[in-house]
């Protein structure tokens, strides 16, 4: 919306009182337009934090919403832009603390399995397979079906080096065997000896 001033000269002095005082009520309209922006967009982020973690931290997640709705009833724009600011540097801290617990946990919950390359080989065996993943630190065996792998060389906790094993022909699961139990079997795990 733009409103035009009429600036005449000649107008009487309670005609330039009005002018200031809609020029003032303009220049605070603008300034309150801003601070909504600012506002919306501390909303916007908080709202992606929250986002990301509220599947672990349901009830934060009720407290972020009662807290924005009671700060939008408050209408102290500043006062909520700066709690805002804190909510918001608070989930990026616990987003980056469920991130490394969830790392921890997973080393807990045992090997997983996401990628093997290559994916097939011939039934003799002897094929040199990278098996990629999560959880290999202290593995055991890697299993190619029910067969144990010939070899097994544990790179890191995200890789493992084997050599596949003599198997009869088709499509088998290639899972790896931790102290704190086996890998599930998925897509990724496959492969065929042909």
């Amino acid at each position: 919306m733009r409103i035009e001033l009429d600036t005449d000269q000649d107008d009487d002095f309670e005609g330039r009182e009005d002018r200031e005082l809609l020029v003032d009520i303009i220049h605070q309209l603008r300034h309150l337009r801003r601070e909504m922006g600012q506002l919306a967009d501390a909303i916007v982020a908080v709202q992606a934090d929250a986002a990301a973690i509220l599947a672990t931290l349901s009830p934060i997640g009720l407290e972020i919403a009662e807290i924005q709705v009671e700060l939008a009833a408050s209408g102290d724009i500043p006062a909520a832009l700066t709690a805002l600011a804190q909510l918001h540097t608070d989930l990026s801290g616990a987003a980056t603390s469920l991130g490394a617990d969830s790392a921890a946990m997973g080393a807990l919950a045992g090997p997983a399995v996401t990628s093997i390359s290559p994916a097939a080989g011939p039934v003799a065996g002897g094929t040199a397979v990278t098996v990629n993943g999560k959880g290999f630190t202290g593995a055991t065996a890697v299993n190619f079906g029910t067969v144990a792998a010939a070899s097994v060389a544990v790179v890191s906790d995200n890789q493992i080096t084997v050599t596949s094993p003599a198997v009869s022909a088709g499509v088998m699961d290639v899972t790896v065997v931790t102290p704190v139990g086996t890998s599930p079997t998925s897509a990724a795990d496959q492969f065929t000896a042909s």
